[in-house]
């Protein structure tokens, strides 16, 4: 089954009225890390789990750290004083799939059901 889904995961147990109540409320989550897996997520882990197809994504690179060479346009390190964002794909643009959790949460405000993932 294919479905599209918001990315950001709030978990249905929020007791936010809306989109904007749970973000203020730090609910929006974009990443399942592996250290938090089980004790913040282990509802989801046994009943809602899905795969996410990609293009790629973005990572951030820390300031002053070089970009991989072998990544980076023309084979060049570059180095910024800023954090920056680093796209990550494939290299033969095929797409990516990655493992993520999913949930259903109620928006109050709009009345509606909203499926979110991470």
């Amino acid at each position: 089954v294919v479905e599209a889904m918001r990315w950001g995961l709030v978990p249905s147990y929020s007791k936010a009225d809306s989109a904007a109540e749970a973000l203020k409320l730090g609910w929006k989550m974009i990443n399942a890390r592996s250290d938090n897996l089980v004790r913040v997520h282990k509802r989801l882990l046994d009943r809602k789990r899905c795969v996410v197809v990609v293009d790629g994504f973005y990572e951030w690179l820390a300031p002053l750290k070089p970009s991989p060479a072998h990544l980076s346009g023309g084979g060049k390190e570059v180095v910024s004083s800023q954090k920056r964002p680093f796209f990550m794909k494939r290299n033969d643009g095929a797409p990516l799939y990655l493992a993520g959790l999913y949930d259903t949460w109620h928006d109050r405000e709009l009345n509606d059901e909203d499926r979110r993932g991470s």
